[in-house]
Formats: C-alpha cells, sequence, structure tokens
C-alpha cells in the first residue's frame, strides 16, 4: 500500500491551525522514503522543528565572516554532533554570534522544515500528544499566521504550484471556515481580489481573466488560499451512491496505512502474509475490490484510482456506498483482531487510537461530519472488542 500525497500538498497547515485552535502540545511529523521532518507545538505554537541540516550553512557562514580557528571550528563541531541542542548556548556564550542572530537562524530553519514538508509528495503525516521540552533559547516565538504565510510566500516552485492546482476548467468555491479564517491570514491585497473572485462559480480561468494576473502569479496565490483551506474545488462528483468513491477510498487507505506501519515495525515483511490472509477472510466480492494493495508498492493516488474503477464496475447502485464502506471496515477489523492475537492488546490500542487521532486533527475529514461519526463509531467499537 502507498503513502497519501495528500498529507504532503495541503493538508499540514490546516493540521497546524487546528492543533494551534486547540492549544495542543506535542510533535508534527511528516515522513517519506528520504526524510523525517519534525515539528513542536507547545500550546498550539510551533516552537522549533528539525529535519534540514540548516546548522551546517549557519557554520559556514561563521567561519566565512568571523574567520575561526581551525581547533574553534573543530570544537563546535564536535559540540553539535555529541549534542545539537547545545550548539546555539554554546555560540552565544562564547560571543561568536548574539542570541539576536541565534533567534533569526531558528526562524530560519522552522521555516525550511516547513517548505520541504509542504513540498513533499506520497508522505505521511502524523501528530503525537506529548510534553515538548526545547530550551527556551532554541524556541521561536512568532505568530502561527504569519510564520506559515511567510513560508508559503516564500516558494519559488512554479511545477509543485501546477501540480496542486486543478484545471483552468475547475470551479473553486469557498471552504466552511473561510470567512473565520480570513481573520486571522494575513492576506495581501492581490490575495484579496483572488479570494473576493471565488463564489462557486467562476473557473480558474474566469478567475484569471478578471484579476488580470499572470497564470504563475494566480497559480501561486491559489495555492496559499488551498493550503490554508480557505478556498476548494466545487461540486466533485459522487456517483450514484451518494458517497464521493475516491475520498472514501482516500480515507480508508490511510487509516490503514498506519496500521500497516505498525505492523511492519514488529514483524516486517510478514505482514505480507497476514494481510493476504484478511482479504482470503473478506470473500471474494471483497477481494476482488481490494486485489490491488497486495503488496503493491504504487503511490496512494494510483491504487484510489483502481479500487474507485473496480467498485464502479460492480454497479451496486444505491446500496454501493454502503457496501464500500463495510467493506473496509472489514478489513481493518479483520487486520486489528489480527494484531491483538500477534503483537497484543497494547499495540492494537495504540493502532487505533492513532486513526483516530487523525480523524480527529486532520482538516479534510472534519468536513464531513456523518462520514466522520460513522467511521469513528466503528472504530470505538473495535476499541471495545479489542479490550474484551
Amino acid at each position: 500500500m502507498g503513502s497519501s500525497p495528500e498529507f504532503g500538498k495541503t493538508q499540514l497547515i490546516t493540521l497546524l491551525i487546528k492543533l494551534h485552535r486547540d492549544r495542543m502540545t506535542g510533535m508534527v511529523t511528516v515522513k517519506d522514503d528520504r526524510r523525517f521532518l519534525r515539528i513542536y507545538l507547545r500550546g498550539g505554537h510551533v516552537v522549533s522543528a528539525d529535519g534540514v541540516d540548516a546548522e551546517s550553512r549557519l557554520i559556514k557562514e561563521i567561519v566565512q565572516k568571523k574567520g575561526l580557528a581551525s581547533n574553534e571550528l573543530t570544537d563546535l563541531a564536535k559540540l553539535r554532533e555529541r549534542d545539537p541542542s547545545s550548539l546555539g548556548q554554546a555560540l552565544v556564550d562564547r560571543g561568536i554570534i548574539s542570541q539576536e542572530v541565534w533567534g533569526r537562524f531558528l526562524l530560519f530553519k522552522v521555516k525550511q522544515v516547513l517548505s520541504a514538508a509542504i513540498q513533499m509528495t506520497n508522505a505521511d503525516l502524523g501528530f503525537s500528544e506529548s510534553p515538548v521540552d526545547i530550551p527556551p533559547l532554541n524556541r521561536i516565538d512568532y505568530n502561527l499566521f504569519q510564520l506559515l504565510m511567510e513560508t508559503v510566500k516564500g516558494l519559488q516552485n512554479e511545477d509543485l504550484f501546477r501540480s496542486r492546482i486543478p484545471g483552468p476548467d475547475t470551479v473553486l468555491e469557498l471552504s466552511a471556515d473561510a470567512e473565520s479564517l480570513r481573520r486571522n491570514v494575513p492576506l495581501s491585497p492581490s490575495d484579496e481580489q483572488v479570494f473576493a473572485l471565488v463564489d462557486g462559480r467562476r473557473r480558474v480561468e474566469d478567475i484569471q481573466a478578471e484579476s488580470g494576473m499572470d497564470a504563475p502569479v494566480l497559480l501561486k496565490t491559489l495555492f496559499l488560499l488551498l493550503c490554508f483551506g480557505m478556498v476548494e474545488p466545487s461540486g466533485r462528483a459522487a456517483g450514484n451512491t451518494g458517497v464521493d468513491i475516491e475520498e472514501t477510498v482516500h480515507l480508508y487507505l490511510d487509516l490503514l496505512k498506519i496500521i500497516e506501519t505498525n505492523f511492519r515495525k514488529e514483524v516486517g515483511k510478514q505482514f505480507e502474509k497476514v494481510f493476504s490472509e484478511s482479504l482470503d477472510e473478506l470473500g471474494s466480492l471483497h477481494h476482488a475490490l481490494f486485489e490491488p494493495l497486495s503488496g503493491s508498492q504504487k503511490a496512494q493516488e494510483d491504487l484510489v484510482q483502481e479500487i474507485s474503477a473496480r467498485f464502479r464496475k460492480q454497479d451496486r447502485g444505491e446500496n454501493g456506498g454502503l457496501f464500500l464502506k463495510s467493506s473496509f471496515n472489514k478489513l481493518v477489523f479483520l487486520l486489528i483482531m489480527r494484531m491483538k492475537r500477534v503483537l497484543g492488546i497494547g499495540l492494537a490500542e495504540k493502532t487505533i487510537q492513532e486513526m483516530t487521532n487523525i480523524l480527529n486533527y486532520v482538516e479534510k475529514y472534519r468536513q464531513d461530519t456523518e462520514m466522520m461519526n460513522y467511521v469513528k463509531g466503528n472504530l470505538q467499537d473495535y476499541l471495545r472488542q479489542v479490550k474484551g
């Protein structure tokens, strides 16, 4: 099974805003096969981040400007390797840089981590609530919305913007939280102009024509509004099932990814056998629907399209949406119960809690209340059965 490309696209910022509103303390993680980025929050404010090597650039600049002796440079390098969190204190205590300069560096580093995270694709996003023990000297104190705005505005990746913005014929509409977000997000006059043109009727090309903006400028502005969860594509087709098939498949694949990750940490490749046994237990109709998941290394978007196509071919009419959700629920349940038997109650409970957390703190899931109540109700029932 693949990772979710949505996590690296626009969901990070909406997650950070949600955690800010709830004044949460803990660590947000964004990871793929190349990077593992960590963003730390205290009381809903981003205070630190790591996962990119910004310190090497800082030391290089210090050497160029200060002309440090080779032994002092070696000492700093060893200190950083031994205890990275003490580098700033050492630089300030030795008078190499001021506390103000160190503070600017920390802000730069946080923006670098956020920028890298926003541009990641096929990445996993997570949040764990826990104490954040970071010395005051190593923490930033910056308005969250300003921090996020400056980070997105600093991006210069036109290919990124094109890949994340729907085509010219797509109609955009304001999200349910657009007006409340507008009061906090520091939009520029040109941003406000584009925001005002999004009305659920105008297409992307209409907005460009009426704003008079060049395509690259408009793409970046729409990307910004999309990142903050202020605009969204309108009228996504749900077929004749009353369910948005692709969104439903995305959601459950995200939940299955959590199960897979926790399982593989303990049993490695043996997970493939566990997964295959669970598919066999589902029965032939469900097995045919989920067959693309077996041992697949495809990106999640490809899996979503393949499973959705298989589902539509089955043509289950008005009851199709319920069949799709119940099929996924059965698969989740079978895997959780196997986890309990093989790895114990503790890990099964932890996995269910992680799945519940992602529903609570990832904005795209919280927008469909009926769906969330359905999924969370099932997870709560699974938790009771795991404990029973």
